[in-house]
């Protein structure tokens, strides 16, 4: 008897495991938002750098120049979504507007502190990328695992069960109905 049960939890546990096609799918989410966020805190780093040694009207004038480059990159991405009805792609589009957006701000939200300021957006952005892959990966796992479950149809079974046994109670209290018409001659 313990064996057999020692047997089910195992089956279980295999059960939750995440199969190397799911696994694959995560892997690839994760990456291409890990290189997302590795790429703007380069941009972002290279901002910072150029603001050192340039002046300030050539600073100015590099964060106008990238951030006319990511809102046209962000309209490709938007085309690239509305062709392939793709929702992620949407929200990388979404997601790289804000941040064009912000780019070309950067340097009038506090002129004397665009280095700061840099230093602070690419943070937030590489620290808004990493919470998004957390998300993604225990989303994606949870969605598996309630795809793998068979609680759904147990629950679905076990409310067909009671529907049923409602409706025989329901019968057995109606009196029996009567035959209308004539009784019959047998003979």
């Amino acid at each position: 008897m313990r064996k057999k049960e020692l047997e089910e939890l195992e089956k279980i546990n295999e059960d939750r495991k995440l199969n190397s096609e799911i696994k694959d799918i995560i892997l690839k989410k994760v990456i291409n938002n890990f290189l997302i966020s590795f790429n703007i805190m380069l941009l972002y780093i290279a901002l910072i750098i150029a603001s050192r040694i340039l002046s300030k009207e050539t600073t100015i004038l590099i964060y106008k120049i990238s951030s006319g480059v990511l809102l046209v990159f962000t309209l490709f991405v938007f085309e690239l979504a509305y062709k392939k009805n793709n929702d992620e792609l949407a929200v990388h589009g979404i997601e790289m507007m804000f941040f064009a957006i912000i780019t070309l701000l950067t340097p009038f939200i506090f002129i004397e502190k665009a280095r700061i300021t840099s230093l602070i957006v690419g943070c937030y952005f590489t620290g808004y990328y990493i919470l998004k892959n957390i998300v993604v990966f225990y989303k994606e796992k949870n969605k598996y695992l309630i795809d793998k479950s068979d609680i759904p149809q147990i629950i679905k079974k076990e409310s067909q069960d009671e529907l049923a046994q409602e409706e025989k109670l329901k019968r057995q209290k109606e009196p029996p109905k009567r035959k209308r018409g004539r009784p019959r001659k047998d003979g």
